[in-house]
């Protein structure tokens, strides 16, 4: 055995599951005795400031008293016979040909028959020994972005798309490690939608959590050869909202049913688990730092923006006057070439460098009607983002403290 593995190896390694009514919480082993615990630990990078809050909530497992999705009924569950089949992708247009040798699919999920909401997923098998790999759920922050634009197309899946809106390889893709499941959870984001307009005014926190729950109780149905496979969840940014709140009702729910779903563990790099500490303390301040916007904005923000008036008109109007400061640069990579409006780039990218115009890829590939129709999606014009997700929680360190003393892994990291 590798004494070094890489993290994600250590996160998704097998481990018996975990449900509220499970006996006492076995005590970690210490990681001085385990280097792999070790090699996990030097991984996570919290910030002081994190780590001060966190240690001020409460430790209870997750079964009551929490903010976030409490038990439901149950949930709608629906014949899923035949509909594996349906979804099943051949090849994805102008896929590369060569070592693209895994089972691929894509489809709807109903989660509410009665408004007639469906969700869209991607799901794409492993290519050596699927059937020895553990499921993984991606899902993109946003709030209210698209895990098939940006988790699949840009990020971890096993295809990017090039300046040509043909695809490449990823060489980089989760799936060599897992089977991975891309949705595109909450009606009106990307593919997946409702036939009641009301729900997208209605899209928030706790909706999102119970559909994506309700999307995994069908789901595997329609794969029943995952239903006891190691699960976990990952994503990014504010996936550190969503993925707690889903964490913490898949708990809840496993206590009512004698087939739990298999929560092993989650992991979300540069998580939004905090409004002010993401915001305030991280976000303006590294902006600050590298010189975008003035040193007299950045004190007016200090002294107007604090934990208790963050979304107050003086903080927010201190904030538009920093944005504007910033300019439309890409957050991501200040450094990076400019993107024309055209979506060609300012200097010449080789394929898997940064791209500051792979968003215009990806958009013009995944509105080309014959990649829909490939897809299985119902034809629209898909966006990355959408405008209708409400927040409605600021911080989300009490889940994840309950979330850690009931035993669940989770794994925080940082990019940068």
């Amino acid at each position: 055995m590798d004494p070094n593995p890489p993290a994600t190896s250590l996160l998704l390694r097998p481990r018996p599951p975990w449900t509220c009514r499970h006996g006492p919480r076995r005590r970690p082993r210490s990681v001085q005795k385990n280097k792999m615990g070790a090699a996990l630990l030097s991984c996570i990078l919290f910030s002081c400031s994190f780590l001060a809050l966190l240690r001020g909530y409460d430790a209870t497992p997750p079964s009551a008293g929490a903010t976030g999705p409490e038990a439901e009924p149950p949930a709608y569950a629906a014949p899923q016979v035949g509909l594996k089949e349906a979804d099943r992708i051949p090849s994805l247009v102008d896929q590369p040909k060569g070592n693209s040798s895994f089972n691929q699919y894509a489809g709807y999920v109903t989660v509410d028959p009665k408004h007639g909401r469906a969700l869209f997923y991607y799901f794409v098998e492993s290519p050596t020994e699927p059937t020895k790999k553990p499921l993984v759920l991606w899902l993109t922050g946003g709030p209210g972005c698209s895990s098939l634009g940006y988790g699949a197309m840009s990020q971890v899946g096993p295809f990017r798309v090039n300046s040509h809106r043909k695809l490449y390889e990823n060489p980089y893709a989760l799936n060599t490690v897992a089977n991975v499941i891309f949705l595109e959870y909450s009606a009106g984001v990307g593919f997946s939608y409702s036939n009641t307009s009301s729900d997208y005014e209605l899209s928030g926190d706790k909706r999102t959590a119970q559909d994506s729950h309700t999307f995994l109780v069908n789901w595997l149905e329609r794969y029943p050869e995952y239903k006891n496979r190691d699960f976990y969840m990952a994503g990014s940014s504010y996936s550190g909202h969503y993925i707690p709140q889903l964490a913490k009702l898949i708990l809840l729910e496993n206590n009512k049913t004698d087939k739990p779903i298999n929560l092993n563990g989650i992991a979300i790099g540069n998580p939004y688990l905090d409004t002010y500490i993401n915001t305030i303390k991280e976000r303006y301040e590294f902006l600050w730092s590298h010189a975008m916007y003035s040193d007299e904005t950045h004190a007016m923000l200090l002294k107007t923006c604090n934990m208790t008036s963050f979304n107050s008109t003086e903080c927010l109007s201190v904030r538009s006057q920093a944005d504007r400061e910033i300019g439309g640069i890409d957050l991501f990579n200040i450094y990076a070439p400019f993107c024309h409006s055209n979506g060609s780039s300012s200097s010449n990218v080789k394929p898997l460098e940064y791209d500051p115009c792979n968003d215009y890829y990806v958009l013009d590939y995944l509105n080309n009607p014959s990649v829909q129709k490939t897809l299985h999606a119902v034809p629209r014009n898909w966006t990355f983002c959408s405008t209708w997700i409400n927040i409605e929680h600021t911080t989300m360190l009490h889940n994840m403290k309950q979330l850690i003393a009931s035993g669940l892994r989770v794994w925080l990291y940082r990019q940068w």
